[in-house]
């Protein structure tokens, strides 16, 4: 996925060894039950409201 780092934009779907994408993170893991991007190995993207963590490694 493509996360953009300005602005509002959301994030879209992109392939993860296409070149001329940028702020490219790989989902590895979805945590249930917290929002704490803490409990994921390298970071993630929290849901307060909906209590789970969408935990990313960064590709580039």
């Amino acid at each position: 996925m493509s996360v953009p780092t300005v602005g509002m934009d959301e994030p879209s779907r992109v392939d993860c060894n296409d070149p001329t994408a940028t702020d490219v993170e790989q989902v590895t893991e979805i945590k249930t039950g917290t929002a704490d991007p803490n409990e994921c190995p390298e970071g993630g993207f929290a849901y307060d409201s909906r209590q789970f963590v969408v935990c990313t490694t960064t590709i580039s």
